[in-house]
């Protein structure tokens, strides 16, 4: 492994520095110096994210010729930043957050090489800064710690001369430490801090973490937003980790570890797809660290024969130009932001221009207006889940269960300040169905007298992920024009949102919070599944 020329360690001190001195001016006088210009301003962002790539790009450089010639970093560069979303990013959709991150993933490799080499103070305190930082930005980039948590570690022995070495050095180990612990209470206490500041904050209404990891197929091979889809050059970077095992196992463990974390993470999310981008956004800030399986990949093919180097290096430049090519569509509004679904990609793949009748096939948006309607139901299987018209005998209804009026047959189900809540379904997803993109109608009929009997009545239909509701909707029947002293058909559709967990519970059924007595008769439950 070679060394860093000591001009050039010099060098990356300082421009280190500046990277932090003009970022935080930059950054500060944005948002709170310079009246009316937020960090949104379109052309200050763009400037910064160019300024945050091109800095990245430059340190990525100058690790990867620590490991490999000329040449394989060129192609390694080129995959990089041609090959992958990145490109998108630094193109068309100016976004300070990731670029910003790629950077300093970038240091923190750099300065993580060269802190574990020489044990300076230098490198100490510019490695726990931008860990600080990093993780100041989003907590869920805590994993970056692993980097210099065992870069050099292989097996006991490795494991042994590091100790030995962080005891002689102490004090170094525990200042990087201590600024890691720092940023996470941080994050903790003030979560909205930094983040908002860079528009960087989770809406956690929407978007729930879960420690069970169950969107992983869906990050990495959905047609949504699937990394390895989108950005299908990536393929060669987690190959590239067989490679770097066998050729650097000091650095493998590292990154290895970094690399499963790190996407163990991002499939955690509720909201896998990151709401609005090409391909998947959040993977974009390990990309120096993946940059380092790649160009092992890249080193071992280079040594290969002829006839079996041009299949592959034919395979690199077909994902290099279908990123270009894909990036162009995205900007032409051909390929979706956040709706795209197998069908639609193979109907648009290498399209020039909108194909309206393609769009069929785009998923629907989970509306956040007060009435959910589906349309065109020829396209769903409709199915009934349960049917309630109470002409059998149940203990479980008790007084509640009325000849007083019926709709249909003798009985019919009354609601009062006493009973409120009808029966309807409270049913695992799982075992209702395997689809995505279905839908639920929640119909029935209610009968009131006198006129303002109605008010306080809704139909209820959500989500429950361990005792916690989420796309909870509700209909107040009060506002459906009913007539008094007749049965009135009601009905309530409403799409199912992206499941946390397949076992979460599916609950509909109509609650009365009126001071009267409503009756309601023939509930009725349907699940609509997409026709393949």
């Amino acid at each position: 492994m070679n060394e860093f020329p000591t001009s050039t360690v010099r060098l990356g001190n300082r421009i280190s520095l500046w990277t932090f001195i003009i970022l935080g001016a930059a950054i500060l006088s944005a948002r709170f110096i310079i009246p009316g210009w937020g960090i949104n301003k379109p052309l200050y962002v763009a400037l910064l994210n160019v300024f945050c790539v091109i800095a990245g790009l430059w340190v990525v450089r100058k690790i990867l010729a620590n490991y490999f010639t000329d040449l394989v970093t060129a192609i390694t560069m080129i995959a990089l930043v041609a090959g992958t979303n990145l490109f998108c990013l630094t193109t068309y959709e100016p976004d300070l957050l990731h670029p910003l991150l790629f950077l300093f993933y970038a240091l923190i490799l750099w300065f993580t090489l060269n802190w574990q080499k020489t044990f300076s103070w230098n490198y100490a305190i510019f490695l726990g800064l931008i860990i600080a930082l990093t993780i100041s930005i989003r907590l869920q980039e805590i994993a970056c710690i692993l980097i210099p948590l065992f870069w050099g570690i292989l097996n006991k022995t490795t494991f042994d001369e590091r100790r030995r070495a962080l005891m002689q050095h102490y004090w170094q180990g525990v200042l990087v430490i201590s600024l890691f612990m720092i940023a996470v209470l941080a994050q903790i206490v003030f979560p909205d801090f930094l983040s908002g500041i860079l528009n960087a904050g989770i809406d956690l209404q929407k978007n729930h973490f879960t420690f069970i990891g169950p969107y992983l197929p869906d990050v990495l091979l959905s047609f949504r937003k699937g990394w390895l889809i989108y950005t299908p050059v990536m393929f060669f970077s987690i190959i590239g980790f067989y490679f770097l095992a066998g050729k650097n196992p000091f650095i493998f463990y590292s990154t290895f570890l970094f690399f499963l974390i790190n996407l163990y993470i991002v499939s955690s999310w509720s909201i896998w797809w990151d709401d609005e981008s090409f391909g998947q956004r959040s993977m974009i800030s390990s990309y120096p660290v993946l940059a380092l399986p790649m160009g092992y990949f890249l080193n071992w093919l280079m040594q290969k024969k002829m006839n079996f180097k041009i299949p592959l290096f034919i395979f690199l430049g077909a994902f290099i130009l279908l990123n270009v090519f894909q990036t162009w569509q995205y900007t032409k509004g051909i390929l979706d932001s956040s709706h795209m679904t197998r069908k639609y990609w193979g109907a648009i793949f290498g399209a020039v221009r909108e194909d309206k009748e393609a769009a069929k096939y785009l998923l629907e948006d989970f509306p956040d207006s007060y009435r959910e309607m589906l349309r065109n139901e020829h396209r769903f299987n409709r199915r009934i889940l349960v049917h309630w018209n109470f002409d059998k005998p149940d203990p479980a209804f008790g007084s509640a269960q009325t000849k007083d009026v019926s709709h249909s047959g003798s009985f019919s189900y009354k609601l009062n300040e006493k009973v409120q809540f009808s029966p309807g379904i409270s049913e695992k997803f799982s075992n209702l169905t395997n689809k995505k993109n279905t839908w639920i109608r929640v119909s029935g009929y209610v009968y009131y007298t006198p006129e303002n009997a109605i008010k306080g009545a809704n139909i209820i239909i959500t989500c429950n992920h361990q005792n916690s509701a989420y796309k909870y909707k509700s209909l107040a029947l009060e506002n459906e024009y009913l007539i008094s002293g007749k049965w009135n058909r009601v009905s309530m559709d409403w799409q199912t949102p992206y499941l946390m967990d397949k076992d979460d519970l599916l609950q509909a059924y109509f609650w009365y919070v009126g001071k009267k007595s409503i009756y309601v008769d023939d509930i009725q439950i349907e699940i609509f599944e997409p026709r393949e």
